[in-house]
């Protein structure tokens, strides 16, 4: 995923270079979804949680940390930085026009409620910013504080939001993955958008779906719903012959 690229080259700084904790996490999670036999299931229910939401957590993990060590911020008020940009996050997507994906988060709005409910100064909400900045997650510029990446900022909504708020917010498409409703609306929906959202999927989880021991077989013993995923196996001879049990 593109989200991670920068995350993990010779040339990354510590603050953003990816650590053992965070790969022990995606592996586990991996490893937990090829060990399943997947009889009665469908690929949807392993594609809830994108490998961005670890990511997510993992920043926050780091940011937290960092305030609290370096800066003498409390556990609990450290939390609340994340939570009060959460919650801004979730209100500025439940307000956005609806032909627009593009979330910006307004400075002064979220200076005022760290102020008013963490008692911080300036001083402090500036490290603040550097902190988030040299996390990946946030990036304050001008009147407007952005998120490193819209999958973050989704992240974000859906760390805040209900089930009902989620339902509202399907136009951002990896919060649709989570809303109650999705798996149905998906089944029914035209070609042209099961397409998409099968080819979005692929590209933010790495077709990891694909790498299954059952769809990797030359003849996969599957239900139709999942081709998109033995058909990428196929197509990049990644197939494991049954009869031998060899890689082709």
């Amino acid at each position: 995923m593109p989200i991670f690229a920068d995350r993990w080259t010779e040339t990354t700084n510590s603050g953003l270079r990816l650590d053992e904790k965070l790969f022990k996490d995606l592996a586990g999670e991996f490893k937990e979804y090829v060990t399943d036999d997947l009889k009665g299931k469908h690929w949807w229910e392993f594609a809830d949680r994108l490998p961005t939401e670890h990511l997510y957590f993992w920043a926050w993990n780091n940011i937290r940390d960092r305030l609290t060590e370096s800066y003498g911020i409390d556990k609990t008020k450290a939390r609340l930085f994340q939570e009060i940009v959460e919650t801004n996050a979730k209100i500025s997507a439940l307000n956005l026009e609806n032909n627009s994906s593009r979330v910006r988060l307004d400075v002064d709005s979220l200076n005022d409620e760290f102020r008013k409910k963490l008692g911080v100064n300036s001083a402090r909400i500036s490290d603040f910013y550097k902190i988030c900045k040299s996390r990946g997650m946030l990036n304050k510029s001008g009147i407007w504080v952005d998120f490193h990446h819209q999958l973050l900022f989704e992240e974000a909504v859906i760390n805040s939001a209900d089930e009902d708020e989620l339902d509202s917010l399907e136009k951002f498409p990896s919060i649709q993955l989570r809303s109650t409703n999705s798996i149905q609306e998906f089944i029914q929906a035209k070609k042209i958008h099961v397409e998409s959202v099968l080819s979005m999927i692929g590209h933010w989880m790495g077709y990891s779906l694909s790498f299954h021991p059952k769809c990797l077989r030359m003849h996969a013993d599957l239900p139709q719903e999942w081709d998109t995923w033995t058909q990428y196996s196929n197509k990049h001879d990644i197939v494991i012959n049954v009869a031998t049990g060899e890689e082709s």
